[in-house]
C-alpha cells in the first residue's frame, strides 16, 4: 500500500475487481482442470469461505479435481455466537458432503476489531460501496497469505460466485433503455416490482405511479395495491397511497364496434384521465406495465399502445417499468418480451423479472441504466438474502441452457402448434371466444357464446377439474375467471404437447356436448 491511504487503496481494488469480472474465469478454470487431468495431477486448493451455503456449489464441483482445504475467515460477523454457528455449519456441511478427494478445514481467527478498524470512517457507505471492497481485500489477503504459507497450488474464494457475475450477464441481455446498466437482485417477483417502484421514486423524486386494470404485481402491501383484482387483498387494508389505475388495452373487450386503432386511442386516453382526476403528470414517477398480462388473462400489450405510453413517459419525465416476472426468460419467443418493445423503439427504463430466472431457486432482479440505479438513496433497497450466491449460480446455468438450447426459438414453435390447435377448437366450439398471446404464453378465453362474449367462468372451473381427472393440470386466469392459460415447460416434447392438447379438447367436447 505504501503511502496510499485507505480510501485510495479501496478505490484501486474496486477498479481491479470490476475489470476482473470481464474475464471468463469459468473458461480458464476448465482449461486448468483439463491440463491437470492430462498430466494426471490432483493439485491442492485453498478455498476461502464465509458460510456453508456460499461454498456448497464450489465444493461439490471443485472436489472432483482438487484436494481442497476450506479456510473460513470472516471478521465481519456479529455477535460471536453467530460466527461460531457459521463455523459449525461449514464443518457439518463438509463432513456430510460426498466427495472424490478429502476436504480439510481451517478456521481463521475471529477478528472483529480488525474489521472495525478497516471500516472506520466508512460507516455510512451503501452496500456494494467502498467498505465492501475493503472487506473483500481484507479477507482475500488473509487467504492469499495462508495459501502461500501452506504451499497450496491454488487459492480462490466463494466471493467470486457473487451476484456481480450474474449482474454482468443480465446487464448484457436485458433490453432496457440507455447505455451502461446496473442490476439489483432480490428474492421474489413482488420484491422486484416493489423495488422497481422505489427506484423510480428515488430517481424522479415523485410519489405516484400508474398501473392498469387486470394487472397482477404481487402480494406485498404495495404490490397488492398495484394488483387490480382485490380478492388478493381481502382484509389487508388500508393499502398503499399514490397508486392510480388506468385501463389496459384488452382489445377483445373493447367498446362494441370500435376499430382497433380507435381502441388504442381510447385506452391511452385513460392515462390522461389519471393525470386529470388523480395525480398530475409531474407527480408520476413510473407507469408499470406487464408486456403480457398473466393473471389478467394472458393479454399482450399492443405495440402501438406501448409506443404511445413510451411517448407519454418521455414527454413528462416518467419512467416506463416493464414487469416481466412471468413473461421473462424465453416464454414469449424472446429472452424478454420487452425485446419486442425495443425493436419498435420503445424500450422500458426499468425491467423487473423473476420466476424462470434461476431454474426454481429464489431470485429476482431489477435492471435499469446506471444513472437510475445510482439515484436510489443508500439503505432504501436491500435484504439479507438478496443475491444469494447459490441462486445466482443456478441462474447463470439456467440462462446458459436457455441460450444454448434456443428455448426462445422453441417457445415460438410451441406457440405456433398450440395456437393452430386452439384456433381449430374455436371454429368447432362456440364457447371459445378468443385465442391470444405471445410465443408460448397463450390464453384461451371461454364465453357463453361468441356473439355476446359473456364470460363463462363456470365452464372454465369444470374444465380445470375434468382435465385434472385425465392427467392434465391447467390453470385459470382472467379478471372474470374465464381464461385457461397455456404455460407449459419449454422443454416439453411434441408428443407431450399433443397429448395435453388432446386431453384439453376432449374435456371441452365432453362439457359442451
Amino acid at each position: 500500500m505504501g503511502g496510499e491511504g485507505k480510501t485510495a487503496f479501496g478505490l484501486h481494488f474496486k477498479v481491479k475487481f470490476a475489470n476482473m469480472n470481464k474475464v471468463n474465469y469459468q473458461k480458464i478454470l476448465e482449461q486448468t482442470i483439463e491440463k491437470n487431468e492430462r498430466e494426471n495431477r490432483v493439485p491442492t486448493l485453498l478455498l476461502h469461505s464465509c458460510c456453508a451455503p456460499c461454498s456448497s456449489y464450489c465444493l461439490e464441483y471443485l472436489s472432483n479435481y482438487f484436494k481442497i482445504t476450506v479456510f473460513y475467515y470472516n471478521p465481519n460477523i456479529y455477535p460471536e455466537e453467530e460466527y461460531e454457528k457459521r463455523v459449525k455449519e461449514q464443518q457439518k456441511f463438509i463432513e456430510k458432503l460426498p466427495v472424490k478427494y478429502p476436504i480439510h478445514f481451517v478456521e481463521g481467527a475471529y477478528e472483529k476489531e480488525r474489521f472495525y478498524e478497516m471500516a472506520k470512517g466508512l460507516e455510512d457507505c451503501p452496500e456494494g460501496g467502498e467498505r465492501c471492497f475493503l472487506c473483500y481485500e481484507l479477507r482475500l489477503r488473509e487467504a492469499a497469505e495462508l495459501a502461500k504459507k501452506m504451499q497450496m497450488d491454488y487459492f480462490t474464494t466463494t466471493l467470486s460466485i457473487s451476484p456481480l457475475k450474474n449482474a454482468e450477464k443480465l446487464n448484457e441481455i436485458v433490453p432496457v433503455k440507455g447505455g451502461k446498466k446496473r442490476t439489483f437482485f432480490a428474492n421474489s417477483g413482488a420484491e422486484a416490482d416493489e423495488n422497481a417502484v422505489k427506484i423510480a421514486r428515488g430517481y424522479t423524486k415523485r410519489p405516484n405511479i400508474i398501473v392498469f386494470s387486470g394487472a397482477f404485481h404481487g402480494r406485498t402491501e404495495l404490490t397488492m395495491t398495484m394488483t387490480s383484482k382485490k380478492a388478493y387483498a381481502t382484509s389487508m387494508g388500508p393499502l398503499s397511497h399514490g397508486v392510480f389505475r388506468a385501463r389496459f388495452p384488452y382489445l377483445y373487450r373493447k367498446p362494441a364496434g370500435m376499430p382497433d386503432d380507435a381502441a388504442i386511442d381510447y385506452y391511452i386516453s385513460s392515462i390522461y384521465d389519471v393525470f386529470e382526476e388523480c395525480g398530475a403528470a409531474d407527480t408520476i414517477a413510473a407507469i408499470v406495465v406487464e408486456p403480457l398480462q398473466g393473471e389478467g388473462g394472458f393479454i399482450p400489450a399492443p405495440i402501438e399502445w406501448v409506443k404511445a405510453v413510451r411517448k407519454i413517459c418521455d414527454d413528462n419525465g416518467i419512467l416506463l417499468v416493464a414487469d416481466e416476472v412471468q413473461a421473462g426468460f424465453c416464454r414469449t419467443g424472446r429472452m424478454f418480451a420487452s425485446e419486442y418493445w425495443k425493436e419498435a423503439g420503445c424500450a422500458p427504463d426499468i425491467l423487473a423479472t423473476a420466476k424462470s430466472i434461476a431454474g426454481g431457486m429464489p431470485l429476482s432482479a431489477i435492471v435499469a441504466r446506471e444513472e437510475i440505479m445510482q439515484a436510489v438513496p443508500a439503505g432504501t433497497i436491500g435484504g439479507t438474502y438478496c443475491g444469494n450466491a447459490v441462486s445466482c449460480a443456478s441462474a447463470l446455468k439456467a440462462i446458459e441452457i436457455m441460450e444454448k438450447d434456443d428455448l426462445a426459438g422453441r417457445a415460438m414453435e410451441i406457440g405456433k402448434k398450440v395456437t393452430a390447435r386452439y384456433e381449430a377448437m374455436k371454429e368447432k366450439y362456440g364457447v371459445i371466444g378468443d385465442v391470444r398471446g405471445l410465443g408460448a404464453m397463450i390464453g384461451l378465453e371461454f364465453v357463453k357464446d361468441q356473439a355476446s362474449k359473456e364470460p363463462n367462468p363456470a365452464l372454465v372451473k369444470d374444465l380445470v377439474q375434468e382435465c385434472a381427472a385425465n392427467g392434465l393440470i391447467v390453470e385459470s386466469a382472467g379478471i372474470y375467471g374465464n381464461v385457461i392459460r397455456f404455460l407449459a415447460p419449454l422443454v416439453i416434447t411434441d408428443e407431450q404437447l399433443e397429448a395435453g392438447l388432446d386431453i384439453m379438447e376432449a374435456a371441452i367436447a365432453k362439457l359442451t356436448a
